[in-house]
């Protein structure tokens, strides 16, 4: 033990269980816990420490340094750089250094035993059907207070747990309510409603899972409607500013037999929800869709930039009334019109090496930045380390949000480019962010027409592009992976995996200048007891610009 200028002594080995925990428990987690203070920082969970967690920003991450920096939860907690945490006062000065101390030794989480999460549902008592939707209040808590991940489930008796169906969206403890959407449950079966808990105790993620059921038969008949589709918004889903042709990709569903589903997408006012534009109309589930914004379109308004979501909506046609389900970006996005520039990758790279390279270089500053780099053009770049990484095209949108928008990229605590500087990205980025040759140089098109909706069961899956390029294209070539999870969850943003070539004559093409390259064949899907298969296509034109999309449904 040391004795700490205010408020007794500090141990000697500090473990996150003993010593850290309930530190960040009693000043953290109200902003950074089940329910976060802002819906784009949900996954930044400073209530758990699960090590091999790579879909959450937890205490592990947030205690790992990079090189010679610090780690993020000494400088911003203990030693107060911007933005300093907690953001309304500082920790006394025995807990911050409790904090460096454990960073110091190595972030160790401890030993203890562990108390399973409990879950109880207080009503319905006695549910036995449900048509469109059901009313479910429960009751979630853990005796050691560690940070739970409540998500509710349906399992259809008739087949197997790889087919279960995810209700809402996640909880944590405490008395909840939630009006889940039965509507898209198979009619005329029976289902079991069953809750995952997840406590984070353990360092392996697939341990933390305690299944407690809930209604053990539930009779899902909706009569002559039949079943309704299920909808997710996959991109644009928030946080970046869209200009030019925007990509806009989602996944739908219907399991009635014989049914199809019209598609609707729309710009709508994140303050109102009111459509500010219309971007297709009864458009095929094709899953994909290029949306030239309109400069009808206004960017702001008297308090600055508009905050926007996109959504989509599928209606199915077989329904007596049809059933409709819509989805929006997870978080908002802003608007500004494409303009036409002679500037290049080579006039802003120098920008982005001196401001960026700190945190978004390789390695990272943190876990949490390893995703994609601000050193390279794109994921074909082999700016040294070379890797697989998006580069400043793939996150261009996002660039523009942090680094114009809201002025946050850099940190205000670093160094900061000059306004002349900001004004040649921001030009750059809305004049199509070229690497070479200024507007004419256009990146390479990839179209997926098929597969157009999510395959299960086959033992071939019929594969259909387009790509194209005017100055010219050099390669093509169709690749596949395996992910864990079902199929309905679908492909879009699926990057962290381990990509392979699809083992076919036509996946792969040396094209010697072609402008276009369309082709399509059946292809053989691999055998897998669990999980689901993605595939995407990259195709490269003669100035060496890779364009990479996947198809935005799963295989099985």
């Amino acid at each position: 033990m040391f004795a700490s200028a205010c408020g007794g002594d500090v141990p000697d080995k500090p473990t996150y269980f003993d010593d850290v925990q309930p530190i960040l428990r009693a000043n953290c987690a109200r902003c950074h816990g089940a329910d976060p203070s802002d819906p784009k920082i949900s996954k930044f969970r400073l209530d758990r420490y699960v090590k091999d967690d790579v879909a959450t920003f937890d205490v592990w991450d947030f205690a790992q340094g990079s090189g010679p920096d610090a780690a993020p939860i000494v400088r911003v907690a203990v030693d107060h750089e911007a933005p300093a945490m907690p953001p309304d006062y500082s920790l006394t000065d025995r807990q911050r250094d409790i904090l460096a101390r454990w960073v110091d030794q190595g972030a160790p989480k401890g030993t203890r035993e562990n108390r399973l999460p409990e879950i109880t549902l207080i009503a319905p008592t006695d549910a036995t059907i449900a048509d469109q939707s059901l009313d479910l209040t429960f009751r979630a808590k853990d005796a050691d207070l560690d940070g739970l991940v409540v998500q509710l489930w349906a399992h259809d008796l008739a087949t197997g747990p790889d087919q279960d169906v995810p209700l809402g969206p996640p909880t944590g403890a405490g008395d909840r309510t939630l009006s889940v959407d039965t509507g898209a449950l198979a009619s005329k079966h029976q289902f079991e409603i069953y809750a995952v808990l997840d406590d984070g105790f353990s360092d392996k993620p697939e341990e933390n899972r305690t299944r407690v059921s809930l209604i053990s038969q539930l009779a899902v008949d909706h009569g002559a409607r039949g079943t309704a589709p299920t909808v997710k918004l996959t991109a644009p889903n928030g946080g970046e500013t869209l200009f030019g042709m925007v990509p806009v990709t989602w996944t739908a569903n219907d399991p009635d037999a014989g049914d199809t589903l019209r598609i609707d997408l729309a710009l709508v006012r994140a303050d109102t929800d009111a459509v500010a534009a219309v971007i297709a109309t009864g458009v095929a589930n094709s899953g994909t869709f290029t949306w030239s914004v309109p400069t009808s379109v206004p960017a702001t308004d008297a308090a600055g930039p508009i905050q926007y979501k996109v959504r989509v909506t599928a209606t199915d046609t077989l329904g007596l009334p049809p059933n409709t389900r819509s989805d929006s970006s997870d978080a908002t996005v802003t608007i500004e019109q494409a303009t036409t520039t002679t500037l290049t990758w080579a006039d802003v790279k120098p920008i982005f090496v001196t401001y960026c390279l700190k945190c978004h270089g390789q390695p990272a500053r943190t876990m949490s930045l390893e995703s994609f780099r601000l050193d390279k053009y794109d994921a074909s770049d082999p700016e040294p380390p070379t890797n697989n990484d998006p580069g400043v095209f793939e996150m261009k949108g996002v660039v523009y949000q942090r680094m114009i928008t809201t002025k946050n990229m850099p940190p205000q605590a670093e160094p900061q480019p000059s306004a002349a500087d900001l004004d040649k990205v921001k030009n750059w980025i809305l004049g199509g962010a070229r690497k070479g040759g200024g507007p004419m140089d256009a990146r390479p098109t990839f179209t997926w027409t098929l597969p157009s909706s999510t395959q299960t069961g086959a033992a071939t899956v019929m594969l259909e592009w387009t790509a194209a390029d005017v100055e010219g294209l050099a390669s093509g070539r169709l690749e596949y992976a395996k992910v864990n999870g079902i199929p309905s969850t679908g492909c879009a943003n699926v990057t962290n995996a381990t990509w392979m070539p699809i083992n076919a004559p036509k996946a792969s093409a040396m094209l010697m200048g072609a402008m276009s390259w369309m082709d399509s064949f059946a292809w053989t899907v691999p055998s897998t007891p669990n999980g689901y298969f993605c595939i995407r296509g990259a195709v490269t034109d003669l100035a060496n610009q890779t364009t990479v999309v996947n198809n935005p449904f799963g295989i099985k």
